[in-house]
């Protein structure tokens, strides 16, 4: 039913209305892909989406807050970021600064780790793909480009969106 479909991550309405009516004009997989692509929708996401509906993967699931985070790099408006974060949170220089508490944190909560995925990177000329990972599931692919690249890899600290 809609209402169920409507609870599976990333979907909307204004998707679900595409997915519903390429599914009743489309033979194939292909043709319901560019069926349902439009400026707003590339194919990549629809066909994420559909991963979504056969895998049964509902917003609640994938939606939790992360404790911490970990920089990978910055650019002064990054690093400007950094300072006023620092003023409401408590921000580690150094990896060994955390250790001890982020330890603490993982034995706790060994459920809800999140791991960027950096052994698989695939690089081109242009992007970056990096995949983030929870429990060993696949939640959301980051593409970055090169401008990308120099801003703080920083997944929201409340929300994963």
């Amino acid at each position: 039913t809609k209402k169920e479909i409507i609870k599976i991550y990333d979907m909307n309405d204004e998707i679900y209305a595409r997915i519903y009516r390429g599914v009743s004009k489309s033979n194939t997989y292909e043709v319901f892909l560019k069926e349902v692509k439009s400026r707003n929708f590339s194919i990549k996401r629809i066909e994420r989406i559909v991963l979504n509906i056969l895998l049964n993967i509902t917003k609640e699931a994938v939606d939790f807050e992360l404790d911490y985070i970990r920089v990978l790099g910055f650019n002064q408006r990054g690093q400007e970021y950094l300072r006023q974060l620092k003023k409401k949170k408590k921000v580690y220089n150094e990896k060994s600064d955390a250790s001890e508490e982020t330890e603490k944190y993982e034995k706790k909560n060994n459920d809800e780790k999140i791991f960027v995925n950096w052994k698989n990177i695939e690089k081109n000329v242009h992007s970056e793909k990096v995949k983030i990972e929870k429990n060993g599931f696949l939640l959301k692919e980051l593409f970055l480009n090169e401008k990308e690249k120099l801003n703080p890899l920083i997944i929201n600290q409340r929300k994963f969106k």
